[in-house]
């Protein structure tokens, strides 16, 4: 937000940063800018034209005509008047001006008199610096020149705002050009649709997928390629969504390749501007995980003995009702942590929690009898058979635990062995 007063510290730092912004500073000499400071000493008729842009601690010279140096410090500089000013400040003779009659310019070799700017004033009102013209002798503009001066400090602020909006524009395509890069390899389908949902762009991820060419799937509608019995469900879905303001959709539906296969993705879709803007991922071998899950769901909830399902990394997905009954911990408690965390207790073995871990971590199966905790705290004896179910790829899929409740068998054999050992107790030495 501009602050209107130029000399407040506020004000400054606002000024700097609009200054940073244009980046323009410490930048190669330009023919646009050249050309405006030429204009100003043929208009001013004087030796020596500056475009000065005023930094933190020095005045940097995008273009200088008459002059061997690229900056000046800005302390005690005719910019740092010369800025505060709305039109043309003028000095018509420097050596009787008490602001500037002591400054090096004036009283060194240079010998400066005449000295006048039109400051620099971006479209937010930020004072970047000056366009000014020095002459070793005294004199006065006239009413057609100090206008001059002014369109021509227009014409500055016109090619710094037009020089950073095209480097604005250069970085957007910059970065629309890495993220058709990353589209074009990406593993997911990436494409942009019109309102008839014809496809305007795919990336080449088609060819793998879908198993059409880039060039053969440009032209074609979304309805092309999806699954006949899955139509009226994603219309019906878009529609609605539409109707109601939704401009975002997660969409999950099959789509046929050139070949015939039928294959599972899981679309994420927004509306603009009449196109739409997809990527679809491959989610086929999860549906089918997720049926086979399914399956054996349905098996183990018709057992009496507790089923724990685990994902790849360990994580529980699915209890059947035996669990719940056995350990009081529902599926809402237990799905995505791992089950060692939620069943130990004081008495519990960590050692051997860690050592069925480290067997898991290698894909392998066993066998483990735990003194475990109820969700209400109440000691339980588990035994865990632990089986790990592979892909056809050699991968780990899932992880299936069958849980049996042994605390009165461990009971029976404790009080079996008290049973042994009290008679031998008894016997006197």
């Amino acid at each position: 937000m501009l602050t209107n007063n130029p000399t407040s510290s506020t004000y400054e730092m606002e000024r700097l940063r609009a200054l940073q912004d244009c980046d323009i500073l410490d930048t190669p000499p330009e023919q646009e800018f050249d050309n405006i400071t030429k204009l100003a000493s043929l208009i001013c008729n004087t030796p020596i034209a500056i475009i000065a842009l005023v930094d933190e601690d020095r005045l940097w010279f995008k273009s200088v005509i008459g002059l061997n140096c690229k900056q000046l410090p800005r302390s005690f500089s005719f910019a740092e008047q010369a800025i505060q000013s709305d039109h043309i400040f003028e000095v018509c003779d420097a050596t009787e001006d008490e602001r500037f009659s002591l400054h090096p310019s004036v009283i060194d070799d240079h010998h400066l008199r005449y000295y006048a700017a039109a400051p620099l004033i971006d479209e937010d009102g930020y004072r970047l610096g000056t366009i000014c013209v020095f002459d070793q002798l005294p004199r006065a503009m006239t009413p057609a020149q100090k206008e001059g001066l002014e369109i021509l400090a227009k014409e500055v602020i016109t090619h710094i705002s037009l020089r950073k909006k095209a480097k604005e524009l250069s970085l957007k395509a910059q970065r629309f050009e890495e993220l058709l890069n990353i589209s074009t390899v990406s593993p997911e389908i990436h494409c942009i649709l019109d309102d008839k949902g014809e496809l305007l762009f795919v990336n080449n991820a088609v060819t793998t997928v879908l198993e059409y060419e880039v060039e053969e799937a440009i032209g074609l509608t979304v309805w092309t390629f999806c699954y006949p019995e899955d139509i009226d469900r994603v219309v019906e879905a878009l529609e609605s969504g539409l109707a109601d303001g939704t401009k975002q959709f997660n969409i999950d539906f099959r789509i046929v390749t050139k070949s015939g296969l039928i294959r599972w993705l899981s679309w994420n879709m927004v509306c603009k501007n009449k196109r739409w803007y997809a990527y679809g991922r491959d989610i086929t071998e999860n549906k089918r995980v997720e049926n086979e899950l399914m399956k054996l769901s349905f098996v183990a909830s018709k057992v009496n003995n507790a089923v724990v399902i685990n994902d790849s990394d360990n994580h529980v997905t699915w209890v059947n009702a035996a669990f719940e009954k056995i350990t009081g911990f529902t599926l809402e408690d237990m799905k995505g942590k791992r089950l060692g965390d939620l069943i130990q207790g004081p008495g519990t073995d960590l050692e051997l929690i860690e050592q069925a871990r480290e067997l898991t971590n290698r894909h392998q199966s066993f066998t483990v009898d735990l003194l475990a905790y109820r969700k209400d705290k109440q000691p339980i004896w588990l035994s865990i058979y632990n089986t790990v179910v592979f892909n056809d790829e050699g991968k780990v899929e899932i992880e299936v635990e069958i849980i049996l409740d042994i605390t009165e068998k461990r009971k029976r054999k404790k009080n079996y062995s008290c049973f042994l050992w009290w008679p031998v107790k008894r016997i006197p030495v």
